[in-house]
C-alpha cells in the first residue's frame, strides 16, 4: 500500500469530487491505515500518513476558542478593566 501516493491523488483530484465523498474516502482510509496498523505494526508509516491525512484534509480551526475573541487592542475601556480583573484573578489563584 503506498499511502503517499494515494492520499496525493485523492486531494489533487479534490476539486472534481463532491466534499461528501471526499469526507467519506478520509474516513474509510482512517479505517484503513488502522487495519494495516493492527497488521504490520509499522508505526512510523502509519503515522505519517496519518499526519498527511490530517494536513491536507481536514480544515477545522483548532479548537471552538481559534475564532472567538479580538485583539486586547479592540478592546473598550471597560472590556480592557474587566480583562486585567480576570486575568489578576487567574494567576492569582
Amino acid at each position: 500500500m503506498d499511502c503517499y501516493d494515494e492520499i496525493l491523488s485523492i486531494y489533487n483530484s479534490n476539486k472534481t469530487i463532491s466534499d461528501l465523498s471526499i469526507e467519506h474516502w478520509v474516513n474509510c482510509y482512517y479505517i484503513k491505515l488502522m487495519r494495516s496498523y493492527l497488521k504490520d505494526r509499522n508505526i512510523l508509516f502509519i503515522k505519517n500518513c496519518l499526519i498527511l491525512l490530517l494536513n491536507l484534509f481536514v480544515i477545522e480551526a483548532p479548537d471552538f476558542y481559534f475564532n472567538i475573541g479580538k485583539p486586547i487592542d479592540e478592546l473598550t475601556k471597560v472590556e480592557e478593566v474587566k480583562f486585567l480583573e480576570l486575568m489578576k484573578s487567574e494567576f492569582l489563584n
